[in-house]
């Protein structure tokens, strides 16, 4: 699903909030769902996500570099793996950010968790599928398009 991004947030979140509950009543589970949110840097993820979060109860707005920070301060072998790449510039690996996905989603039916940049590639989507196939239910991967320069002023 793509959404036009540049326009007010209300109007970008009355469509999205649409779009998911039409999804969500076509798709009754007893897993929990996942919306993936993407777009280019400025485009208004985070914006969206939390405020979907705050609206709607039984949302939960999962970024997925917050996730590696929080896991970091933690300390543990996967806090120095993360940090290793971080300081390497390389990405994490696919298997570790569905891991840390999976410990906040796993069991909690009946709640939708947006996740916030992910995934980045085909990779990344593959190994979501192949660890979290009987843990949650997929709903759509939310695409925010924005023109350049819109991003370009909101990230000043």
């Amino acid at each position: 699903m793509t959404i036009q991004a540049d326009g007010e947030i209300e109007t970008i979140f009355s469509a999205v909030t649409v779009e998911v509950k039409n999804r969500i009543i076509a798709k009754k589970s007893r897993y929990p769902f996942a919306i993936f949110v993407n777009g280019g840097p400025g485009c208004g993820k985070r914006t969206l996500c939390k405020s979907l979060a705050a609206k709607h109860k039984n949302y939960v707005h999962l970024n997925v570099g917050v996730l590696l920070k929080e896991k970091m301060s933690k300390g543990g072998s996967l806090a120095d793996e993360i940090k290793s790449c971080f300081a390497l510039g390389k990405l994490v690996s696919s298997e570790l950010v569905v891991q840390l996905l999976k410990e906040h989603i796993k069991g909690k039916v009946g709640t939708t968790f947006l996740v916030d940049g992910f995934p980045k590639s085909s990779e990344n989507l593959d190994v979501w599928n192949k660890h979290m196939l009987y843990e949650c239910n997929t709903l759509c991967l939310l695409l925010l398009e924005c023109e350049q320069d819109v991003m370009f002023q909101r990230l000043q």
